[in-house]
């Protein structure tokens, strides 16, 4: 071998070998795409190393890398958690090439083999490690070999649900292209990003498995800049999710005023109702310490919250929305709020209307 190869086996502490994985479910031709080792790759794949081998490390979530490849990780500052990282499963060679932009041995792994296989990438797609490491070059080189710009992850969410979803700490900072979060989301702008996936035709109403547009998502977390950028690529404004709740029951429910103008400026029903009967406004009243309403998702992980005073139901108010409109159960919002499931001055507010 010559002196690179030497070099990286020194640092893997390991001799080569096409097959043999780490405690974290790592073969050598993960550790030598993460070290960018261009000869070291060509070496294992020429001895027969899988380009699709997935790691699984789930039982090793706190175990810790080699020194080295650990020492390199701190380069990027970036202030990773190990935990998320090292307990990181179905990471391919191909997801690691995509989030670290080395197009050039992206390529190596398509010519020995690597093709879109939905079942070894049940978590995320590498189509959104390209993105989330902000690569063009990368999103175009997975494109060209069959990859779907609407990958869906195992919740059938795509990396246009995810943006959507930037501010709400989104899964993807756990996957996260594998190091960490802050680098693999190196995004500074989601709205960038989100008209660069919608431009290679990513689809605006794809569902989740919960019915839930990526126009729901970004009313859940008052993501109003991805929520205009999705209404110019004619995202369905009243589009119901499963439990016939629409993005502005979310905007009412998460208490997301400027989404929630800005559904209504692009022409969402002020009193539209979910499968429950519960219009905007029913949601809107509701209390605090109770569970969301049904057909209300709360995003996995977010950080959403309704503190402070829902300025939403004043918006719903002022835009007309009809404070005796009856849900399934014969409620009104106005007799919620007698029933004191909502805070006395809201009550006071709507008896004075």
């Amino acid at each position: 071998m010559d002196g690179k190869l030497n070099a990286f086996y020194k640092k893997l502490g390991a001799k080569p070998d096409a097959e043999s994985r780490d405690q974290f479910g790592f073969t050598h031709l993960h550790w030598a795409i993460i070290d960018k080792n261009v000869d070291a790759v060509v070496h294992l794949l020429t001895l027969g190393a899988d380009p699709q081998a997935v790691a699984s490390n789930e039982f090793h979530q706190f175990a810790e890398p080699p020194k080295y490849f650990r020492d390199q990780m701190k380069r990027f500052e970036t202030g990773f958690d190990d935990a998320n990282f090292w307990g990181v499963r179905e990471l391919t060679p191909l997801h690691i090439a995509a989030t670290l932009n080395s197009v050039e041995i992206m390529k190596m792994l398509f010519e020995h083999g690597a093709v879109f296989d939905p079942a070894a990438y049940p978590d995320l797609n590498p189509v959104h490690c390209a993105l989330c490491a902000d690569s063009r070059k990368s999103l175009h080189a997975l494109l060209r070999n069959g990859f779907d710009v609407d990958g869906k992850d195992r919740e059938s969410r795509t990396m246009l649900h995810w943006l959507s979803m930037y501010e709400a700490g989104p899964r993807v900072a756990i996957f996260l292209g594998g190091f960490s979060s802050r680098y693999a989301m190196k995004l500074e702008d989601p709205v960038v990003a989100a008209r660069t996936i919608l431009e290679e035709g990513a689809s605006v109403d794809v569902r989740d498995g919960g019915g839930h547009t990526s126009l729901h998502l970004a009313a859940a977390t008052n993501m109003h800049d991805v929520a205009e950028v999705l209404l110019e690529y004619n995202a369905e404004v009243n589009a119901e999710n499963h439990s016939g709740a629409s993005p502005l029951h979310l905007a009412a429910w998460f208490n997301s005023k400027e989404t929630a103008e800005l559904l209504v400026e692009q022409g969402a029903q002020i009193d539209c109702k979910d499968a429950a009967g519960n219009t905007p406004l029913h949601i809107a009243i509701a209390d605090d310490s109770l569970d969301a309403p049904p057909g209300v998702f709360i995003p996995h992980g977010s950080c959403c919250s309704r503190d402070g005073k829902n300025v939403v139901l004043n918006f719903l108010v002022e835009q007309g929305a009809d404070i005796r409109a009856r849900n399934s159960d014969g409620h009104t919002p106005l007799s919620i709020a007698k029933s004191k499931r909502a805070s006395d001055d809201t009550f006071k507010f709507l008896s004075q209307l």
